[in-house]
């Protein structure tokens, strides 16, 4: 099993371990839903919009993948924290916090495999966007997270 861009053109040699013999081989593709209902989301001008004080479950398919949410924000600048809740035994799990521009405004990860995180920041006035992804670029995992005031 494995996962690619459908784009990808394959190539398959079949041969006997003894270099004699003939047979039939059958292959087959079969596509398997290997993403979360948020997806596409994997850049900021995908973001997908969550609601705050509200757990999303998501995964990072794969180890090129990222997940961007959005949140709209208030008309003040406010304390507010993120936490990453681990489903998965692999998922490094990073944060970035972006603002209204598109600007990182700071970030933190868990370097253990199936590890949580939280972070805590001041939101500038506006719109902010969450990117969460494994740390290392590795693997992925199932997890939830949630945007909260503090």
């Amino acid at each position: 099993m494995c996962s690619s861009d459908l784009a990808t053109t394959y190539s398959f040699r079949v041969a006997s371990h003894y270099g004699s013999g003939e047979g039939v081989y059958i292959v087959s593709v079969v596509p398997q839903k290997a993403y979360d209902s948020f997806e596409p989301n994997d850049d900021i001008l995908s973001a997908k919009p969550i609601a705050e004080r509200t757990a999303i479950k998501a995964s990072i398919t794969d180890k090129a993948d990222a997940d961007v949410f959005s949140s709209q924000g208030a008309a003040t600048e406010r304390s507010m924290k993120v936490t990453i809740t681990n489903a998965s035994a692999s998922l490094h799990p990073m944060v970035i916090v972006y603002d209204a521009l598109k600007t990182e405004i700071g970030r933190t990860q868990n370097s253990t495999p199936g590890g949580d995180l939280s972070y805590s920041f001041k939101a500038p006035k506006g719109p902010i966007y969450l990117r969460v992804a494994d740390y290392y670029g590795s693997d992925g995992g199932a997890y939830a997270v949630m945007l909260a005031p503090e």
